[in-house]
């Protein structure tokens, strides 16, 4: 694809600002150019002490289950969380366990493993039912699982939905549902992710408590999550973020530094090139390889613990051996990790190379047999990058239906053009950005057809 440069008009920079800035003019332009043209909105911007965070609970839901949780302290009833096992759902899932312990709750937490997918499922709520639990909290996931949400509630538990992926045209029957893609487009938590979403319902439980110094222990996770879900930095994300890796530079989380120190990384000099590019992709290993062999863990069958569940371990452990561990274990999943990510990478350009017609489409959609499902995301990325264009690729499974995953690039939302296709899958999910879904396989010729015709008409 062809690319132009644009080159966009100088922006008017005040006296005002440039002098707040120093006088640095290309500081100043930048700040202009980004909406940050008075001064004292620029210094909220470029400095965290300057920000004024927003309320959480400004975000709709979040009271109701507030509610629903000291509901259930008072009632020492037995709390389970479900995250996701990326490295959002995993610093989620971290900020609530340790929310909620800290306040004396009977808690504990489970993931799905990579063959199930993202999201809520209806081994979930079968577990839970099992295990005598009361009341189910998800972080990272659950606004799309109508089904199971309803089996659970209709079954006698509490269910309470905190995510932050983009909503269905029908929303599940939660006792109390926490999305920021409730409010309207241009309010200042709308960007969260998950684990911001997480840290909201821990100010609301924790703020006016003797837990309430906690909250500043549990940034470093929230900048973790922050920046390996790549959120948009703006408003509170960004002063998140910003707190978030001041407090990553002097954290006291064994498993965060035993990690860091199998890195290579001086924790004091963290910035979000580390997180994304090594620290990230150590903890997002453990959601993509998970198998006995490649893990030490193995998937959760008779009581085993998943290697991404693991990984939440590693996150609030505060046992040194313990971290040191874990710690190995992710640095060895993660060199399997690039292996697997360096095979279906050659695999996927061969195709193209042999019909590079694949590539005169506005998405880029390739499938094949074989293919690890968890490096997916991380191919698509790779190849949304290189051809300028969307990139989906679809991993077909013997006897399970066939997973995508989807990576974009910026102004189009492939999320919005995957589910106009939903009556062809299984299920699905995501952001603009990136998306996910299920299919059985003979659905896919047309899935693709009717995708391409979608982007084409979206121009």
């Amino acid at each position: 694809m062809q690319r132009q440069w644009v080159m966009l008009p100088q922006p008017n920079v005040s006296a005002a600002l440039q002098q707040t800035v120093a006088g640095h003019p290309l500081v100043a332009r930048l700040l202009a150019r980004r909406g940050y043209s008075d001064p004292e909105r620029a210094m909220a911007y470029l400095e965290s002490s300057r920000y004024e965070p927003t309320d959480p609970a400004s975000l709709p839901g979040i009271r109701k289950a507030v509610e629903r949780l000291h509901a259930a302290l008072s009632a020492r009833q037995r709390i389970r969380i479900w995250g996701d096992f990326d490295v959002d759902g995993q610093t989620s899932t971290a900020v609530l366990y340790e929310s909620l312990r800290a306040l004396g709750a009977q808690v504990d937490y489970a993931l799905p493993s990579r063959d199930e997918s993202h999201g809520l499922h209806m081994r979930a709520i079968e577990d839970a039912l099992r295990d005598g639990v009361s009341l189910l909290i998800t972080c990272d996931t659950g606004v799309g699982d109508y089904e199971p949400i309803a089996r659970g509630v209709q079954a006698g538990l509490t269910i309470i939905v905190t995510d932050h992926h983009d909503l269905p045209e029908q929303l599940p029957p939660a006792h109390a549902l926490v999305d920021p893609k409730m409010l309207p487009s241009d309010h200042r938590l709308r960007e969260l992710s998950g684990v911001g979403v997480a840290y909201m319902v821990a100010c609301m439980m924790l703020q006016y408590t003797a837990h309430a110094a906690l909250l500043d222990d549990l940034l470093d996770l929230v900048g973790l999550g922050l920046v390996a879900d790549v959120a948009t930095q703006v408003d509170d994300v960004r002063y998140l973020v910003q707190r978030g890796l001041d407090a990553l530079r002097r954290t006291r989380r064994p498993g965060i530094r035993a990690l860091a120190e199998l890195a290579g990384i001086n924790l004091a000099y963290l910035s979000e090139t580390e997180i994304g590019f090594q620290l990230a992709p150590r903890l997002n290993a453990a959601g993509r390889l998970e198998s006995f062999e490649e893990s030490d863990v193995a998937p959760d069958k008779e009581g085993q613990k998943l290697a991404s569940e693991e990984a939440v371990r590693l996150l609030v452990t505060r046992d040194e051996a313990e971290a040191r561990s874990l710690a190995e274990k992710l640095e060895a999943l993660n060199r399997h990790r690039q292996a697997h990510t360096e095979a279906l990478l050659a695999r996927v350009n061969e195709q193209i190379e042999s019909s590079p017609d694949i590539l005169s489409r506005p998405a880029v959609i390739l499938d094949g047999e074989g293919w690890e499902t968890g490096v997916l995301g991380l191919v698509a990325g790779s190849m949304a990058r290189r051809y300028g264009r969307p990139t989906i690729l679809i991993a077909h499974r013997p006897d399970q239906p066939s997973i995508g995953s989807a990576r974009s690039i910026t102004g189009i939302d492939i999320h919005e053009a995957i589910a106009a296709q939903s009556s062809l899958l299984e299920r699905e999910g995501g952001h603009p950005m990136a998306a996910g879904f299920a299919i059985q396989r003979d659905r896919v010729p047309a899935f693709v057809d009717s995708l391409q015709r979608f982007l084409e008409r979206s121009g």
